[in-house]
């Protein structure tokens, strides 16, 4: 099913941009824009809306306050040209807060944080629950398109200059990007930073060195930096 999101912006131009995005992303689905807080309200209450992308600073009444207004907030999105807003848009714990001109990068990242939030908020019976890695997922952008991207499917991912390289089941994925910051995208529990270069699926470890993790068959270097947490994690006292 796919993630309902409404837009509110009383700039066009925003709102053309996040539509743009939006549709970049199979996962995603517009069901109504508005240029006025005041014009959504009825439409919010009678619509189940999961992802609101709300801008702060119009006219009527600003984003901040409207979303206080609301009874059964939908998740939200704040965008503003403000970054002095994004204490009080965290206050109403909001998924993100996007500063315009909004780089596709950090749309992206914003989605993504939805996506693992809602994971964990869907309420289903136990044997029901879709908690394995290879039910989650991450959107990652290329050159060309964006691709949806299994975390089971992953096996390990290594960093290179301004890009990192994802090394998939069948192929490989390279994404601009810094490890450090996928690093705090993905689950703690199912990867592990092993080296500044490495960040490997913890499913796919094979076997472990006093130097190195191999990851299906492939030897991967452990730093000194990160030996001492790598072989805690893994639970091994001693090699």
């Amino acid at each position: 099913m796919k993630i309902k999101c409404v837009i509110i912006d009383d700039e066009p131009i925003a709102r053309d941009i996040i539509r743009d995005y939006i549709l970049k992303i199979n996962e995603l689905e517009i069901i109504a824009e508005f240029n006025k807080p005041t014009e959504a309200i009825i439409f919010l209450n009678e619509n189940k809306t999961d992802l609101l992308f709300l801008d702060i600073n119009m006219p009527e009444i600003n984003g901040i306050d409207f979303a206080k207004s609301l009874s059964d907030p939908p998740a939200i999105v704040f965008t503003t040209a403000y970054r002095e807003y994004a204490a009080n848009g965290f206050e109403l714990q909001a998924v993100d807060y996007l500063v315009k001109p909004i780089p596709f990068e950090r749309f992206l990242k914003a989605v993504n944080h939805y996506i693992k939030l809602h994971s964990k908020s869907v309420e289903m019976p136990v044997s029901e629950k879709r908690d394995k890695p290879e039910d989650l997922f991450i959107f990652l952008k290329d050159s060309k398109k964006t691709h949806k991207i299994y975390l089971g499917d992953i096996r390990y991912i290594e960093s290179d200059g301004d890009y990192i390289r994802f090394y998939l089941q069948n192929r490989k994925l390279m994404v601009r990007g810094s490890l450090a910051s996928m690093e705090g995208t993905l689950p703690p529990g199912l990867f592990l930073r092993i080296h500044n270069s490495y960040i490997v699926s913890l499913k796919k470890v094979n076997a472990v060195t006093i130097n190195s993790v191999e990851v299906d068959g492939t030897e991967l270097p452990i730093s000194r930096s990160h030996k001492e947490k790598v072989l805690k994690i893994l639970n091994i006292k001693s090699l």
